[in-house]
């Protein structure tokens, strides 16, 4: 997956956006994430959604700008981010 945007907000945003819409539409389920930042990719492993072994609660309907946040720290980045349910 390509991280496209001017900025890490956006960025993240984006992100996040794809992976409902993999799950939405592919019925993709990511298990694991490996970020190429000087490359502006990650790298998704995961497998098709399997009814009889995934059960989700709530599905999201969507990732808002509402509340969200997203600053560096001394340790890396710190994120608030509010998901449509």
């Amino acid at each position: 997956m390509t991280l496209a945007g001017p900025d890490d907000a956006t960025r993240l945003m984006g992100f996040l956006r794809e992976l409902v819409y993999l799950y939405d539409v592919e019925r993709f389920i990511p298990l694991g994430a490996a970020p190429d930042p000087e490359a502006r990719l990650v790298r998704l492993t995961g497998e098709g959604l399997d009814p009889a072994r995934h059960r989700a609660e709530r599905e999201l309907k969507g990732v808002t700008y509402h509340g969200f946040l997203l600053e560096r720290t001394p340790a890396g980045f710190r994120a608030l981010v509010i998901f449509d349910v």
